[in-house]
């Protein structure tokens, strides 16, 4: 099993991935669709309207969608636990997200930080050291506790780079 980096769950085979998303404003909601493919071989899309429904998976062919909950029935969550295709979906999706967002940054000498609201809702952001200087994970650490972050703000992760990934730098009790 492989351990995505930047979800935590645990997956038969890294070749299942998303490959693009788009995002559409619908005023109240952000709907998006992604590519998911096995290889090269496009096994369908993942799609969520914005509106509460949930991620679901949408196979090009009896076989995408064979491979895809075969692919589900291996999945794990960190704790072992096994997972839904709606969650599947998601994470997979939240992954490439999280895989881009990461990959924009560090081009720009940029450090990305993934804080969680009291409803374990995640909210990206970045902050610069040094503009055009080489990346220092360990300055940024340090820096990301005098960070101001806002008071529902209950824990907060600093991207390491691909050696230690989400390093967490900040828990606060509910009761805080």
């Amino acid at each position: 099993m492989i351990t995505l980096v930047h979800t935590g769950m645990r997956v038969p085979t890294g070749r299942i991935r998303v490959t693009s998303m788009k995002h559409v404003d619908q005023g109240s909601a952000i709907a998006w669709s992604a590519v998911l493919r096995d290889g090269i071989v496009k096994l369908g899309t993942i799609a969520d309207d914005g509106r509460g429904s949930g991620a679901q998976f949408h196979p090009c062919t009896d076989t995408g969608q064979r491979v895809m909950n075969d692919f589900v029935a291996q999945c794990r969550a960190p704790d072992g636990e096994p997972l839904t295709e709606e969650f599947v979906s998601e994470a997979l999706a939240d992954e490439y997200q999280y895989a881009r967002t990461v990959a924009m940054a560090e081009r720009e000498h940029a450090y990305v930080v993934r804080t969680y609201d009291k409803l374990d809702v995640p909210e990206i952001l970045t902050f610069t050291l040094r503009p055009g200087k080489a990346m220092d994970y360990a300055e940024a650490l340090r820096a990301a506790h005098r960070l101001s972050l806002s008071e529902p703000i209950r824990r907060a992760e600093l991207w390491m780079g691909a050696a230690k990934g989400w390093v967490e730098f900040l828990r606060r009790h509910s009761d805080q």
